[in-house]
Order: C-alpha cells, then sequence, then structure tokens
C-alpha cells in the first residue's frame, strides 16, 4: 500500500491509494459506496480500459445497486471490463464466492475484486448453522481466491465490531477514511501513511457526492492514458 502526503491545489491531479495485491480494508467514518466505487474504477482504467483485464463487483444489500457506477464511470464502455453479481442472501453471497474462482480463470486478467459490506448478510441469522462460523467460512474462501490467483480485493464492512474482527486480522492492508473539510483522507493503519485527497473546487467544504467522485476520475484521465489504451472521457 503506497500513500503519500498531498497538497494538491486546483490544478494539481486528485491522487488515490495503490491498490496492492491482497486484501484491503476500508473501514470509513462515512459513507463509502463512492469512494469504493471509485477505486475499482480506478484499478480498471489504469490497467487500460481496451486491455485483456477486468475487475468484479459483488453486491449485497445496499451495495447490489450500481446506479452510483454508472454516474462516476467517465465513459460507459469503462464497464464493460466490470462483471457485477448480486446476493440477497447468505447463501447465494457465499456461493458467488465459491464459484468466483471458475471466473477467474478465463482470457482476462482479474485486476480488482470488490466486496463492499462484506459482513452485512452474514449477521442475518438466515442460516440455522451459527453465523459467525459461516462467515469465517467465507473469509476463508476469499483467502483462498487471494493465494491462488495472486488477487488484488477491496472490501467494506458494515460495522467495526467483534463479530466482523476476523476480517480485519485477515486483511494484508487497512485503510481508513476520514472526511476533512479539504476532501477525504486516506491513512493507512499499520504504517501511519496518510494521503489527502484534494480537488479544490474552489467552494469551500468539499462536498463527497457522487458528482465529485466524477470529477476526481475525471481529472486523472492523463494518468489512464499512460497505462495504455483507454476510453474517451464523456463530456
Amino acid at each position: 500500500m503506497h500513500l503519500t502526503q498531498t497538497t494538491a491545489g486546483p490544478a494539481a491531479t486528485p491522487t488515490l491509494p495503490d491498490l496492492d495485491p491482497g486484501i484491503t480494508l476500508l473501514d470509513a467514518d462515512t459513507n463509502t459506496t463512492g469512494a469504493v466505487q471509485t477505486l475499482t474504477l480506478d484499478r480498471i482504467l489504469l490497467a487500460g480500459a481496451d486491455g485483456e483485464s477486468e475487475g468484479y463487483w459483488i453486491g449485497n444489500g445496499r451495495h447490489a445497486r450500481t446506479d452510483g457506477l454508472h454516474e462516476i464511470a467517465p465513459a460507459p464502455r469503462v464497464l464493460d471490463r466490470l462483471q457485477v453479481a448480486r446476493a440477497f442472501t447468505t447463501n447465494q453471497h457465499l456461493q458467488l464466492l465459491r464459484t468466483l474462482g471458475d471466473r477467474l480463470t478465463g482470457d482476462r486478467e482479474p485486476v480488482v475484486c470488490t466486496l463492499p459490506g462484506l459482513d452485512t448478510h452474514y449477521r442475518d441469522g438466515e442460516l440455522a448453522r451459527d453465523d459467525h462460523e459461516v462467515f469465517c467460512r467465507a473469509l476463508a474462501e476469499l483467502r483462498g481466491l487471494v493465494r491462488e490467483h495472486d488477487l488484488t480485493v477491496l472490501v467494506t464492512r458494515s460495522r467495526r465490531d467483534e463479530f466482523s474482527a476476523p476480517l480485519e486480522r485477515l486483511a494484508d492492508h487497512h485503510l481508513e477514511l476520514t472526511q476533512t473539510q479539504f476532501g477525504p483522507q486516506f491513512r493507512d493503519v499499520e504504517r501511519g501513511e496518510q494521503e489527502t485527497l484534494v480537488y479544490d473546487r474552489g467552494d469551500g467544504w468539499v462536498q463527497t457526492t457522487l458528482a465529485y467522485w466524477e470529477t476526481v476520475l475525471a481529472e486523472r484521465e492523463p494518468l489512464y492514458a499512460q497505462s495504455g489504451p483507454t476510453v474517451e472521457v464523456s463530456a
């Protein structure tokens, strides 16, 4: 995980954390939806949106909705590189994890797999078995996928408590996202390194709406062009 202290101004390119292979857990004191969607699309774009690579999104609960991804994507064709699966029950989510390995053996290189709210369904008591035991089995499935495919995984959790503690122990990298008046600030929990993502719009307090994240991706377009063939940013 590479983070740097940034004091960007109006003309600077917004910066985002690099996602390294392994499991990255993102905790936040605010809604993580826009940040998670942005980090996912950024990873795909850095790999070259027209290249032989793709990302995976396994959503559940409110994260099963993908309209935000359509709003912030620089161009519709970017989403052709993101395979979306939705789980509405504990069993569905566990089965998606178990079958994900089959999807990762295709011609396209998996550059990121995002699982927002990973613990959500496992708290519901839907299955007769112990909820926490089933959650730990899901984490074991995820660890096996990472080990076998050298996968880059981004996860969030619905609550930071004893139930989700095994996810924190499993994670190879741990980021915290806080809101400041200058924009979102990412912190590497283990190293204590910080990277302040600043996009100065000249209107005082920075509101991290979907429009904000859309602008961040649009302003990072020169970086995507350096990574290889990409898509034209929509006006």
